[in-house]
């Protein structure tokens, strides 16, 4: 039996219906749903299996759904995305990773193969830590030495960390197969509202740390992959400019940062006195902006921040150092 674990936040709850039907209809395999209620208030009220009366962030409602699960298996579910169907997983791997579509129905494309850990280390690697947790499903003795690693009260202020669970998955599993099959509609930005604050982050960049730790002796660096994705959370962070300088720990690689300067200038000022503090300069060369609408804009030195800052909402991939 599947355990299809859904967390609602504030800023999902209204699409509990149409997910519950979905689920419902479009799941063919066993399965049992455990509904956690993530929202201020108890939006949800008795529609929920556990409530935490608080934004407890993902990272505790997929602890709490770790350890109220019945099932053999665990399928980590986002409140605002859709499900297409699900009628096999594997009998014999300890992770099956789907294709999926994106927003636009796009899929992202997966061949049907199998991994074995020690057989295929590097494949494996970039397999299972690929990505986010809503397209894989994993046998739950995956999580069983999760107390391990998790200190409890932390729960309450570390955001959704999909990386701790694709580690603990990568840690314990054996045999990864992924499967051509679209399972899931991912809607990207719909949760994209959760604040980050200091102490999150603090206790995101422990799990971090022992992950680039493990990849480093297997001769694989993750340092920009995960920092990529830990940077989404710096326009919504309580102090953006401090979670700046804690990812600036894991790469001091100064080339790096400064194909990022503007775009994480116009977000706060406050950046700015990060890279004068971390590498004695800040960059004044040439910027491209690139628009929605395919338009390219080059940018020269600081007093053009002030534009790029007022046309920020409209940047798509704001800015690359050139």
């Amino acid at each position: 039996m599947i355990t299809i674990g859904v967390t609602f936040c504030d800023n999902d709850y209204q699409y509990y219906n149409r997910l519950i039907k979905q689920i419902k209809e479009r799941v063919k395999l066993p399965y049992e749903i455990i509904v956690i209620d993530n929202t201020e208030g108890n939006k949800l009220g008795d529609k929920a299996d556990f409530t935490f009366g608080y934004n407890a962030y993902q990272f505790a409602a997929r602890y709490k759904i770790i350890k109220m699960s019945k099932g053999d298996y665990i399928w980590f579910i986002d409140g605002d995305d859709e499900i297409v169907e699900l009628d096999y997983i594997s009998p014999k791997a300890d992770i099956t990773i789907y294709a999926y579509t994106d927003a636009n129905g796009k899929a992202d494309p997966v061949e049907d193969k199998v991994y074995k850990k020690k057989l295929d280390t590097l494949d494996f690697l970039f397999c299972v830590s690929k990505g986010a947790l809503w397209n894989k499903i994993i046998k739950k003795k995956c999580f069983d030495k999760i107390d391990d690693y998790v200190d409890n009260p932390l729960l309450k202020v570390v955001s959704m960390e999909d990386t701790f669970y694709n580690y603990l998955a990568l840690k314990y599993a054996k045999k990864v197969e992924t499967n051509h099959r679209v399972v899931y509609k991912h809607n990207p930005g719909l949760s994209s509202s959760r604040k980050m604050t200091n102490k999150g982050m603090e206790t995101l960049l422990i799990g971090i740390e022992d992950i680039i730790k493990l990849f480093d002796k297997l001769g694989l660096d993750v340092r920009k992959s995960e920092v990529v994705y830990l940077a989404e959370y710096i326009p919504n962070a309580e102090d953006p400019a401090y979670i700046l300088s804690l990812l600036m720990k894991i790469i001091p690689d100064k080339e790096y940062w400064f194909e990022r300067y503007l775009q994480l200038y116009v977000i706060d000022e406050r950046i700015k006195q990060v890279y004068q503090d971390k590498f004695g300069e800040v960059p004044k060369n040439k910027y491209i902006v690139h628009y929605p609408d395919g338009r390219d804009e080059t940018i020269y030195e600081d007093y053009k921040i002030n534009r790029a800052k007022k046309d920020y909402k409209d940047i798509l991939n704001v800015l690359r150092a050139e």
